[in-house]
């Protein structure tokens, strides 16, 4: 969890080492939830590949140093896969559940899906931004190798090559843990209690990322929005961020 949390908050300029925790530690329990899935009935096709549409995280707690927890996974779906953990202590109290929703889609149309520009997406919203350095290769390998993603675009290059894409991509997962560092940023005291983002775009490696982030609604900015885009300001996805009481 510890090596997790400090690649996150490295990546996001100014951000110190504990400040990636929220969004990185239920990803612990990705790797047993790919070997679920490499055992079920969900096989791609050739020249398939599984793109993940969206993710939520909901924290209660997190577990204390070395404390165990345990976790049970559910899923629906075919074409489309939805994706349900629940993590609880030994005791049975719930400490967090996350939820995804993927879907196999066609090598040749990966290219194909465009984002959104900044401007268009938040629609005329005052926006707090924090940018990422540059999110190299070496640091996609770490956190495949640490949350136990198999997804070959964002290893492989001769893989996201001939999808047509112009390098690896950037992991969901990892554009989601890039949200808690940041908001402790742009909004000291932020304690985040659910996270919610939908994955638009690939975000293609070797460049940095900016977060962008605004206000939703007057309830004294216990909800924000936030906009992860490319240097060139394409969005490649939107989050929706709520307080914890």
């Amino acid at each position: 969890m510890r090596e997790l949390s400090c690649l996150a908050s490295g990546l996001v300029e100014g951000a110190s080492s504990s400040d990636g925790e929220y969004a990185t530690w239920p990803l612990l329990a990705v790797p047993e939830l790919v070997t679920a899935l490499v055992g079920s009935q969900f096989r791609p096709e050739p020249k398939q590949v599984l793109v993940h549409e969206s993710l939520f995280i909901e924290c209660h707690r997190r577990p204390y140093e070395e404390e165990r927890f345990s976790f049970s996974v559910s899923w629906s779906g075919a074409g489309t896969l939805g994706v349900d953990v629940e993590l609880a202590d030994d005791r049975g109290g719930k400490l967090a559940k996350l939820m995804a929703q993927l879907r196999w889609i066609d090598l040749s149309v990966l290219n194909r899906i465009k984002s959104i520009s900044l401007t268009r997406a938040a629609r005329g919203a005052d926006l707090a931004n924090s940018r990422t350095g540059i999110v190299t290769q070496s640091s996609i390998d770490v956190f495949v190798r640490l949350s136990g993603d198999p997804n070959p675009l964002h290893t492989d290059r001769d893989h996201a090559l001939a999808a047509g894409l112009s390098g690896t991509v950037i992991p969901g997962a990892m554009l989601a843990a890039l949200v808690a560092p940041a908001l402790r940023i742009a909004h000291p005291g932020f304690e985040i209690s659910t996270l919610s983002i939908r994955f638009l775009a690939p975000l293609i490696s070797g460049r940095s990322i900016r977060i962008s982030t605004s206000e939703m609604g007057a309830d004294d900015g216990r909800r924000l929005r936030v906009f992860l885009s490319d240097e060139d300001d394409h969005v490649a996805a939107i989050g929706d961020v709520s307080a914890a009481a």
